[in-house]
């Protein structure tokens, strides 16, 4: 065998099981592990059949989020693969056996040692919240839960909720917002005493009931823009996956640092993002390893902005209430920065009028500067 050849069966070891800087779109974990062809086409279609129930989130409570968790494919890829090995080994398929193996780099990736100290810095700021955008395939969603992991470590005794139904670490599956809301009230005397479990809520934003343009779009802005406030409320963290930095409300702007996911291995770290570009930019990030973390990649994550069925309503503040703090903190934000009564009403979600009403309120000391000092108290 030439030493290419060796070369190509670990790379696309590599490359398979999502270590490559080229993204795998193609295949199954199985593939090139499973000599049997009547197994391999077996294991194909169960996987594929197994996706599609977990696409339309009927899997069992208890059933593992990817089917390669699964005892049935566990005990199948163990058996088969051991034959698939040993005849490797028995005829000399080097290719085959580098295949199994992977990469055996022997150079420590340094940059990827100094990415993780730099994030660790970023994550265990008191309150940690992030909004990400990024192009397809750049791994955004990996890089979301790497943080979430990093944030872990430094709170092990923390607890993390997500709308992403597949993550295998995830304390809490908040599929809406009564699901959140009643998740970050648990504990809710300890968190007036300081004394609460860290939690750090990771939201998925690109579910059809959470996302949108236009119109859906800048509605989801101005609820994102709520959530933010609520968890800082009470002193919990967020990350954000978003779409292409664009219709970011004011409220994530001044809370969360933003992260452009620029390709699977580099990152750049901004003050704010505006229009989709970056802001201020804070670090440069490369050599970004992937995380441990597991999940189904082809998940389609589910969220609605309405309390389900059974969620329980409590007496604090409702998200219209909060949605009415955050506008009047925005509008007010907005005219002090210079806008007019127009220019504010399109970011605070309110007619011109409602504007030039609070704003004046506001500068007499009245209802709405008690409430402005009530929102920053919480944001700054």
């Amino acid at each position: 065998m030439t030493d290419g050849g060796e070369w190509a069966g670990s790379e696309s070891k590599e490359w398979k099981d999502g270590r490559h800087k080229r993204e795998n779109r193609s295949v199954y974990p199985h593939a090139g592990e499973i000599g049997d062809r009547q197994t391999r086409r077996a294991l194909t279609a169960a996987r594929s059949a197994y996706d599609r129930i977990a696409r339309h989130d009927d899997l069992p409570a208890d059933a593992p989020p990817m089917f390669e968790e699964t005892t049935l494919a566990r005990s199948w890829r163990y058996a088969q693969g051991s034959e698939t090995f040993a005849r490797a080994v028995e005829k000399g398929d080097a290719i085959r056996i580098r295949h199994f193996v992977g990469a055996q780099d022997t150079d420590v990736d340094l940059s990827g040692m100094k990415a993780l100290q730099r994030l660790r810095d970023i994550v265990t700021r008191p309150a940690f919240m992030a909004y990400m955008w990024a192009e397809p395939g750049t791994g955004k969603t990996n890089f979301a839960f790497l943080l979430a992991q990093l944030w872990k470590r430094h709170h092990p005794d923390g607890e993390v909720g997500t709308n992403v139904r597949t993550l295998e670490q995830k304390d809490e599956w908040c599929r809406n917002y009564g699901d959140l809301d009643r998740w970050m009230k648990a504990d809710e005397d300890a968190a007036l005493r300081g004394e609460a479990t860290p939690k750090l809520f990771i939201f998925d934003e690109a579910s059809s009931n959470a996302s949108g343009r236009g119109k859906d779009g800048y509605e989801t802005a101005q609820k994102l823009g709520v959530l933010a406030y609520k968890i800082r409320k009470y002193g919990g963290s967020l990350i954000i996956i978003g779409h292409d930095g664009g219709d970011v409300h004011p409220a994530i702007r001044e809370l969360a640092i933003a992260i452009n996911k620029e390709t699977k291995k580099r990152a750049t770290v901004y003050e704010s993002v505006r229009n989709r570009k970056g802001e201020r930019p804070i670090v440069e990030l490369s050599g970004i390893p992937p995380t441990d973390w597991q999940y189904n990649d082809k998940e389609a994550t589910t969220w609605s902005w309405d309390r389900h069925a059974d969620s329980e309503e409590t007496s604090d503040e409702s998200l219209e209430e909060a949605h009415k703090d955050i506008a009047v903190w925005t509008a007010i934000k907005a005219k002090e920065q210079g806008l007019s009564n127009r220019e504010a009403a399109e970011v605070a979600g309110y007619s011109r009028e409602w504007v030039r009403l609070r704003y004046e309120e506001y500068k007499d000391g009245g209802k709405a500067a008690e409430t402005f000092a009530n929102v920053e108290a919480v944001i700054a």
